[in-house]
């Protein structure tokens, strides 16, 4: 159903979308509505997979990797064209550049980290530096681990500068070294801090394009907000509504003016709140409540909701009533032009004020203690008017 609403009614025709796939895939702060790609989800999966086989968590699948696929080897040193395992275990095998910055190890006994392919020190992965070469240079083997490293090789000097600093890395590490515990593999978090557990959530927050805040989102997602309002004032916010203006872009034939006032040219900005229709409307409602800092232009009263110039209850109470108004206009719109019979404006003021008074009532029988005062609020607000 709500995809039906945002593309073109059954048949989800791509071209008639109203907002694009990848907008709504980002989070409501950044103008989306929360829902997460497949793509980007299942690029997180696949990360997941390389996390538990790198820090070796226990399970019968991790365990059968090892022992089939990696035979003793280091995960970043299989080759993508080798014959072993399936096609999800080659598709895996796509991710490892990807995985390789956000994993690295904190070493204590070394003997579980691979010397040239794990991220152990400040240089990161160090046959990405030197590759073949630097085996042959450092005298340690390709499938070395990082104790074998230290334990076998005495220290010397090179002419190539970031040779010799391998050389004090794995000198700090001998110093360093705890024979007696194993070593953690890491993983990238927010802020770029490593720690020793995956989160889902901070993974995809690092592979995902990130987006600008979205003014006024607060407005719109809201505790106890109705989904059907949220969703339209969503739209709206992002001036994606079929108005007349909007029309007239795709038909030229067609009427553009708005159905309550006849102005020749039907905005967003016009229809909430600049028509006589719908000002009288938004007055008789909210006046009360916002005094002195009333206003009846889009951008204020966006900008108010972003602000929070009020307290919890009243914030809520404006939210609400912009919402339930901009829903209840844009149905009252529709419904004329496709010929229903008008409501006139106290008619829809009595409607929404209503609509507000139930939602209130049931928030004070609830559990929102925030909100117990939220009816008497509404009708101080209706008795100043």
């Amino acid at each position: 159903m709500c995809s039906a609403f945002l593309w073109s009614g059954p048949s989800l025709n791509a071209r008639k979308t109203k907002v694009a796939w990848s907008v709504v895939c980002t989070p409501k702060s950044e103008g989306g509505l929360g829902l997460r790609a497949v793509e980007e989800t299942n690029k997180v999966c696949m990360l997941k997979l390389i996390w538990r086989i790198l820090s070796a968590k226990g399970s019968l699948w991790v365990d059968w990797v090892k022992k089939h696929l990696l035979r003793g080897g280091s995960l970043w040193a299989v080759k993508e064209t080798s014959s072993r395992g399936s096609w999800i275990w080659k598709k895996l095998l796509k991710y490892r550049d990807k995985a390789k910055c956000f994993h690295k190890v904190d070493v204590r006994n070394g003997e579980s980290t691979s010397f040239w392919y794990d991220s152990w020190s400040s240089l990161g992965c160090l046959y990405d530096k030197f590759g073949e070469r630097g085996c042959i240079d450092m005298g340690i083997p390709k499938d070395s681990t990082l104790s074998s490293a230290i334990m076998t090789t005495r220290r010397r000097k090179h002419r190539q500068p970031l040779l010799n600093a391998v050389e004090t890395e794995i000198q700090k590490q001998k110093q360093s070294r705890i024979v007696t515990e194993r070593d953690v593999a890491l993983w990238k978090g927010k802020e770029d801090g490593f720690h020793p557990t995956f989160l889902s959530k901070e993974t995809w927050s690092q592979i995902r394009n990130t987006q600008p805040e979205m003014q006024g989102y607060r407005g719109i997602w809201f505790s106890n907000a109705t989904p059907k309002y949220a969703l339209l004032t969503w739209l709206m916010v992002r001036n994606r509504i079929a108005t007349g203006e909007k029309m007239g872009l795709w038909n030229q034939n067609t009427d553009t003016s708005c159905i309550f006032c006849k102005n020749p040219n039907e905005t967003r900005e016009h229809l909430f709140f600049q028509c006589v229709y719908t000002r009288k409307v938004w007055n008789g409602l909210i006046k009360g409540l916002l005094l002195d800092k009333y206003s009846d232009r889009w951008q204020d009263i966006i900008l108010m909701l972003t602000r929070k110039d009020f307290d919890t209850t009243k914030s809520f109470i404006l939210g609400y009533v912009l919402q339930n108004s901009i829903h209840s206009i844009w149905r009252e719109r529709d419904d004329r032009r496709h010929g229903e019979d008008p409501s006139n404006e106290e008619r829809l003021i009595k409607f929404i004020d209503k609509n507000i008074r139930n939602r209130l009532s049931t928030l004070r029988r609830g559990d929102e203690e925030k909100y117990v005062n939220g009816i008497q609020v509404w009708f101080g607000s209706r008795r100043t008017f």
